[in-house]
């Protein structure tokens, strides 16, 4: 009996704030929302930008000619190593021009193999530092084209279309942030400056 006596004074305090005071829950639904100015967002696809990019398919091509010309150099090493490793099966055992050659061979053997470890870091940081500073600017690009056009924000995307016979594409395409866009892709325009044109 109690309980009930409590929820109808409950009810009839709630009724009389809403006929005759103002009810804060009411007045809440009732007022118009106003919206903010909504976001501009825009779209770029770096995978194409890098693939696309004039500056960086030169410099990767460059790099990849120095490349080349390291694996000569240290093929024609290796091959040394292995006639040196023929003659030096030719001496008779333990001998001392042997036992010399045996050595030499080690040494140069160990010295071919940390010369090609740097030469793969020494490719691999110059690869990254190419990635980064290509990046670098195309974020320049992006940051002054957005303040440009008044775009307050600016995701990555991949508009590559879907390879059914690549499972891993499929996976990749399963999970990219981005699953619908109209309208929204910059990708050209920050290519066509970026190659200035």
């Amino acid at each position: 009996m109690r309980t009930k006596s409590l929820m109808a004074v409950v009810a009839l305090a709630i009724v009389s704030l809403s006929v005759f005071g103002k009810n804060p829950w009411l007045q809440a639904a009732q007022e118009p929302v106003f919206l903010k100015p909504s976001t501009r967002v825009a779209l770029v696809d770096l995978t194409r930008v890098f693939a696309d990019h004039e500056e960086f398919k030169k410099q990767i091509a460059l790099m990849r000619v120095e490349v080349q010309e390291a694996e000569k150099t240290l093929k024609a090493r290796k091959e040394e190593c292995q006639k040196a490793q023929a003659d030096m099966q030719k001496l008779p055992a333990g001998s001392v021009t042997r036992t010399e050659a045996e050595q030499k061979l080690q040494l140069d053997r160990q010295t071919l193999e940390t010369d090609v470890n740097l030469q793969k870091a020494r490719f691999m940081e110059q690869e990254a530092r190419i990635y980064l500073e290509v990046y670098e600017s195309v974020l320049a690009i992006i940051d002054a084209y957005a303040a440009d056009q008044k775009i307050d924000l600016v995701l990555r995307f991949n508009d590559s279309p879907l390879d059914r016979n690549d499972l891993q594409n499929v996976m990749r395409q399963l999970n990219r942030q981005v699953v619908y866009h109209k309208g929204m892709d910059i990708t050209d325009e920050i290519l066509r400056r970026a190659n200035g044109k």
